[in-house]
C-alpha cells in the first residue's frame, strides 16, 4: 500500500477507477496494492508530497501506464 501525503502545491490524483480527486497541503491519499495511481501537478510552483509504501518500494514493483 501507499499513502500519499500533500505538503505544498495542488494536484489531481488518480487512483484506480475512482474519478480524479483535486489535492492540496494537509491531505492524505490512500492507495491500496496493485492498483494503478497518478499524481499530477496542477499548480504554478512544485507539488511536494511525501510517499510512504509499505512494504519499502522497490524500482522491480514500478510498472509505467503508458
Amino acid at each position: 500500500t501507499e499513502r500519499y501525503i500533500i505538503v505544498e502545491g495542488t494536484g489531481r490524483m488518480e487512483v484506480g477507477d475512482l474519478p480524479p480527486t483535486d489535492v492540496a497541503p494537509g491531505d492524505t491519499v490512500f492507495i491500496p496494492a496493485g492498483v494503478r495511481q497518478r499524481i499530477t501537478n496542477m499548480g504554478a510552483g512544485d507539488l511536494i508530497f511525501y510517499c510512504i509504501c509499505t512494504p519499502p518500494f522497490t524500482p522491480a514493483s514500478y510498472r509505467p501506464l503508458e
